[in-house]
């Protein structure tokens, strides 16, 4: 019996000794340098860990690796990859960003999943969206436009093969450009960072922008505000955000179209929808007449997008809108029932012109969650909707440092997770913003007065401004399997300027203030800056 033991433990001990063996040359095998002197001129030595079981492979760097690398991995299944990387940055580059691309470049190059790095000590940064062809080959490298002076400093990534093997990973990059034709009316022109008058759409083409948000409501104008306030007349309507659309369309801008139901900022009811309900005292024939309205007016107006080639990737039932709207029958704390009824409408109308269109419901939560032990806005709302029975595509947010006052970028993406988790529903982030400077155009702070958990992090500049988007849109690739679709800023176009404010003055037409000319994408003489660097080299 003794003897059967010992044969056992030797046998053992002799197939864990071939395995280790394997391994070393399996290692040696699908991770190599391709140039053993890197930029720094210093070799790089690494230990490779692989799991075949986690499609995962390790490489911790004995020395960390500064300035510009690439490394060539091999034996790995056709299919999509995304790579995490542990890196310190200390910024003063104008880009500074990892890559991910095939062995052998396509014929006439081509543009490669990227993730700029952000000005952080030993954080995650991710590429997502790899594509590895059948020869098993891929490229991880880094670039940066300071020199080999060691401000990039990698200690180790890891091969990750994506959850998602259908389709690639592409993440959408933009902003609103609603106000575009009302502010271009007042005789604003945009310029590129040389000086040159150009189109602004072309200039955040060219700097990856792929995606705009459209804000569109019902009939704007003097008399259909607040008492106090309106938007200014002709602009934000339909006729106006098709013209947009078109405009978008051209420049290969996947669209998000919010559909605001109300005529001014605030949740009432637009007063084309108010005179069909003028008189009418039974809650539920208003209810049935509101119902009925907002189908035909969603219905329509994705008719016409159809009809001119504009079908938008993404529609939003109402804007911030865990308060409801159609307020006080839609109010979600005392009458989510009728609210549930309003989207559901919004929701069939979407669907019967475009199936493939997805069905956002955009709250006002700043990831507030995460500050709540995970019973903030986001659970509250979408359990609501859960027990009502509300259709709906993704859930979409608004996370401004200023409004998310203590939370940061990695509690963002931590609240994702959690929505995901408790939800299954991808995530779009729909509205966020930081300021260029302290100051708007009147020297007064503006919307944004403070950056709050940044605040004192990152300086109110150009600079600053680039490395917080930088470190946000990073945030949201790291997302559990790349389920945060897109990132939307507000307001990019609304730039300083002679007319331009958030609204007019009902008692003398005069516009009022414009509260975000300091967080805008364009100064204030209205060239591009450096922002547009964190979606370039994303």
């Amino acid at each position: 019996m003794r003897k059967k033991k010992k044969l056992v433990a030797i046998i053992v001990m002799l197939t864990m000794v071939v395995l280790v063996i394997l391994g070393i040359d399996f290692y040696k095998k699908i991770i190599k340098p391709l140039d053993m002197k890197m930029a720094n001129n210093k070799k790089i030595k690494f230990v490779a860990d692989y799991s075949a079981r986690d499609n995962k492979l390790v490489v911790e760097l004995d020395n960390p690796v500064s300035g510009n690398f690439e490394y060539k991995i091999d034996g790995l299944e056709e299919g999509y990859y995304y790579i995490s990387a542990f890196a310190t940055y200390d910024g003063n580059c104008d880009y500074c960003f990892l890559y991910g691309r095939p062995y052998i470049i396509d014929v006439g190059g081509g543009d490669y999943p990227k993730t700029s790095v952000p000005v952080k000590e030993k954080q995650q940064d991710v590429v997502r969206g790899i594509k590895v062809k059948k020869d098993g080959y891929l490229v991880f490298g880094s670039r940066m436009s300071g020199g080999n002076d060691s401000k990039l400093s990698i200690y180790s990534f890891r091969v990750n093969r994506e959850t998602n093997q259908d389709s690639q990973y592409n993440l959408l990059l933009g902003g609103a450009l609603s106000r575009l034709n009302y502010v271009e009316s007042t005789g604003a022109n945009f310029y590129d960072f040389d000086g040159s008058k150009k189109d602004p759409l072309d200039i955040m083409e060219a700097n990856g922008i792929n995606f705009c948000r459209l804000e569109l409501n019902n009939n704007p104008g003097k008399g259909r505000g607040d008492g106090k306030y309106y938007l200014p007349e002709g602009f934000q309507n339909q006729e106006d955000i098709l013209k947009i659309a078109k405009r978008a369309k051209k420049h290969n801008f996947e669209i998000q179209l919010s559909f605001m139901l109300s005529d001014f900022w605030t949740y009432g009811i637009p007063e084309d929808f108010r005179k069909d309900i003028e008189g009418i005292k039974d809650e539920e024939e208003i209810v049935k007449i509101l119902e009925k309205d907002l189908y035909e007016y969603v219905k329509d107006t994705m008719q016409k997008m159809k009809e001119q080639d504009t079908v938008p990737k993404y529609v939003s039932i109402g804007n911030e809108m865990n308060g409801g709207f159609f307020l006080p029958y839609g109010d979600s704390s005392k009458n989510m029932p009728n609210l549930a009824r309003f989207i559901n409408a919004g929701y069939r109308a979407v669907k019967e012109v475009s199936e493939d269109t997805q069905v956002v419901l955009h709250i006002a939560c700043n990831a507030d969650d995460v500050k709540w032990n995970g019973n903030g806005t986001g659970n509250w709302f979408f359990s609501l909707c859960e027990k009502n029975n509300v259709n709906y595509d993704v859930i979409g947010t608004s996370y401004y440092p200023f409004w998310a006052e203590t939370l940061s970028v990695d509690d963002f993406t931590q609240w994702c997770n959690m929505m995901i988790r408790k939800f299954d529903k991808d995530i779009l982030l729909m509205e966020s913003g930081f300021n260029y400077r302290e100051d708007t155009e009147t020297g007064s702070r503006g919307q944004l007065s403070n950056m709050g958990y940044y605040e004192g992090k990152y300086d109110y500049s150009e600079e600053g401004q680039r490395d917080f988007m930088i470190e946000l849109i990073n945030g949201i690739k790291c997302v559990n399997d790349g389920r945060c679709v897109g990132s939307l800023y507000w307001d990019p176009i609304m730039v300083a300027g002679d007319g331009i404010g958030w609204s007019f003055k009902e008692y003398d037409d005069k516009v009022d203030s414009n509260v975000i000319s300091n967080t805008t994408w364009f100064d204030f003489d209205h060239k591009a800056l450096k922002v547009f660097a964190a979606y370039k080299y994303n």
